[in-house]
């Protein structure tokens, strides 16, 4: 019987072996491609027309770059690049327009293949009642010309940008394509990330906004919501422009927060590490702020209610209104304004400094 020592390196032998030869190809692969020798997949244009009715559009199209244009003539096609071994499927079934790749490269034309080819859908009518597209590495340009009950997208690196008006419900999910959403109105949405950054613009949502990520950058601006919910490990945070009918809450371990122009009724920050900023700041109900290491900054915050928690971190600025603060610390210097009138703010730290007065 084989040892179990033995085992074991003739199974790092087989992966070094593996790991030598992919290396020693790709490499053969980049020397080709430097000569201007290596195999370059080619494609074609096609067009193919689509006759029957549909009111949903259900897309699994891989690294297809996808872009939804109106149809001019009112006549609606599908125009898209393929090959010998890439190419897509085109069907209307009980209504659906269903769109599939068809991809029979092997590995090492996919190491050859860096660019991702376009496929453009003409639509002849402006509303449907769904959008579903499942990709890998192609990005989705949803314009404004559009609207759309549901929409929803499930990628790996393809970026994606929705402009068109979603009655119902909007939920993206990517792992490091960029995420785009803007100028539109949406009943609710729901926004999943691992390193692609999320951008928001003058977006109004109806009910509740969900955003999560692992490593990102998250910037909204011109913001409406009912409530809105954010939860991020690593990424800065910048809001300008944003009110929330009920809570806002924003929960990050590391990376700055700066919030200006912000009205809500409840707000809740936290974070370990990384600053948080708050420029003309309002809540109208009671506001919780929690830091470990981070520095928490107020230039014109203000709440019925404020609770302010933090470790090493220092708080310092400015109340919008008159507060009765009471505050306390291990170690940290103690600077703060004193009135018997307004909301009451408790702020405890254990080595931070507080240093907080009443208007600018």
């Amino acid at each position: 019987m084989m040892k179990k020592g033995t085992k074991i390196a003739l199974l790092v032998a087989a992966m070094l072996i593996l790991c030598g030869g992919l290396i020693s190809g790709l490499g053969m692969l980049a020397e080709r491609d430097r000569r201007g020798e290596a195999p370059v997949m080619e494609f074609t244009e096609e067009s193919r027309e689509i006759s029957d009715k549909f009111t949903r559009i259900a897309l699994d199209t891989g690294m297809y770059d996808v872009t939804l244009e109106r149809a001019s003539d009112g006549v609606g096609r599908v125009v898209y690049l393929e090959s010998k071994k890439l190419s897509c499927t085109i069907s209307v079934k009980n209504g659906v327009l269903l769109i599939e790749e068809q991809d029979k490269r092997g590995v090492m034309d996919q190491f050859n293949f860096f660019t991702s080819p376009a496929l453009t859908i003409y639509l002849p009518e402006t509303a449907f009642d769904s959008l579903h597209v499942e990709s890998t590495t192609g990005d989705l340009e949803v314009p404004a010309a559009f609207s759309f009950g549901d929409l929803s997208y499930e990628g790996d690196t393809g970026d994606v940008s929705v402009m068109a008006e979603i009655a119902d419900s909007l939920e993206l999910s990517t792992d490091t394509g960029m995420i785009t959403v803007a100028d539109v109105t949406v009943g609710r949405m729901e926004i999943e990330t691992d390193t692609g950054d999320i951008s928001l613009r003058k977006l109004t949502v109806q009910d509740e906004v969900e955003i999560s990520g692992d490593t990102c950058g998250v910037r909204m601006e011109d913001v409406t919501a009912r409530t809105l919910e954010l939860e991020l490990s690593t990424g800065d945070v910048y809001c300008d422009g944003l009110n929330v009918e009920h809570k806002l809450d924003m929960e990050s371990s590391t990376g700055h927060k700066e919030l200006s122009s912000v009205r809500c009724y409840n707000l809740v920050l936290s974070a370990t590490t990384g600053k948080t900023v708050l420029q003309d700041v309002v809540a109208e109900g009671s506001a919780v702020l929690t830091a470990d290491t981070g520095d928490i900054e107020l230039e014109g915050f203000d709440a019925a209610e404020i609770g302010i928690v933090t470790s090493t971190g220092d708080v310092s600025g400015w109340f919008l209104s008159d507060k009765v603060i009471f505050a306390e610390s291990d170690t940290g210097d103690i600077d703060i304004a004193e009135s018997l009138s307004g909301g009451k703010c408790r702020v405890t730290t254990d080595t931070g400094d507080i240093s907080l007065q009443i208007g600018k």
